[in-house]
């Protein structure tokens, strides 16, 4: 425990009926004078202090009453004059050597910690080996098998293949690698090519995930700009709500109609005979194509 238990300490010491008869003082008054006394050099790690010292730790009421409090709990024994004029406290010695014990052992560790750390930035900064390549030897030149042993090339280990892989454009995992969504890209195209479609200005965590399959699925803005090209120039798409950046990017079959033109206008090639058909156009406007 980093402080002593001072109420136990001070109700259990036979010194403390004297200390209260000197101070004409109650069983509660003297125990709070002993607590402050021990706590507060305790908190300082100090076993010792001057006159002064003590009446300010014990909350003497007045420089009198500080010197009757020094003189009755040197009396009792719980203070002791030293040659330097400072008073020896008594009661807690075991709980002040802990805590200086502790606190060494911290200060210790601590030092120790901040080397290891200095130690390894260093490293990673290219000053200085780290301290386990310090202390390891040099690394072994792979043998090569002779002509005629028998001995099978060394295999690399796992470590070095992943990483040959890893840096090699032709590498497994390179071939499994997907490219980094660019969701900056899509917002920007989709804004830039709308027309009088709804516009986007929020990237939500639900529009990034979309927006990874989507790409995913086709890696190429330029096919992306000539989706929303065509859905934009689209009267029927237009005139509905429901041709919007989160309907493109919703699933695999929506950007694949845009991109193919089933959502042009009749009179530019498309596929799309609502024109023809105010009926289905009215049916239609503003419900999901």
């Amino acid at each position: 425990m980093a402080r002593v238990n001072v109420e136990e300490a001070a109700f259990g010491d036979s010194r403390l009926a004297r200390f209260e008869r000197l101070m004409a003082w109650d069983r509660r008054t003297a125990i709070g004078c002993l607590v402050m006394l021990w706590h507060d050099s305790q908190g300082l790690l100090r076993i010792d202090g001057s006159e002064k010292d003590i009446a300010e730790w014990c909350w003497a009421l007045n420089a009198d009453e500080g010197k009757r409090l020094v003189a009755a709990l040197e009396t009792v024994g719980y203070l002791t004059l030293l040659d330097n004029g400072k008073y020896l406290i008594h009661g807690n010695e075991t709980q002040i050597e802990n805590l200086v014990t502790n606190t060494t052992r911290a200060k210790k560790g601590g030092e120790a910690t901040r080397a290891k750390w200095a130690a390894v930035k260093a490293a990673r900064e290219g000053l200085k080996p780290a301290p386990s390549l310090l202390q390891a030897g040099p690394e072994p030149t792979p043998s090569v098998p002779r002509a005629g042993s028998g001995q099978a090339p060394a295999r690399p280990n796992a470590m070095q293949g992943n990483a040959e892989q890893k840096n090699s454009p032709n590498g497994e995992c390179g071939q499994l690698r997907r490219p980094r969504a660019p969701y900056s890209d899509f917002l920007s195209l989709w804004n830039q090519n709308r027309g009088t479609l709804a516009g986007v200005e929020d990237l939500t965590d639900s529009r990034k995930a979309k927006i990874r399959a989507r790409w995913a699925e086709k890696p190429d803005l330029a096919y992306w700009e000539g989706a929303v090209k065509r859905l934009a120039s689209s009267t029927f798409a237009s005139g509905g709500k429901w041709a919007t950046f989160d309907w493109l990017m919703k699933n695999d079959t929506n950007h694949t109609k845009a991109a193919a033109g089933n959502y042009d206008n009749a009179d530019s090639g498309g596929t799309s005979d609502w024109m023809d058909d105010p009926e289905q156009w009215a049916k239609i406007t503003g419900s999901h194509p």
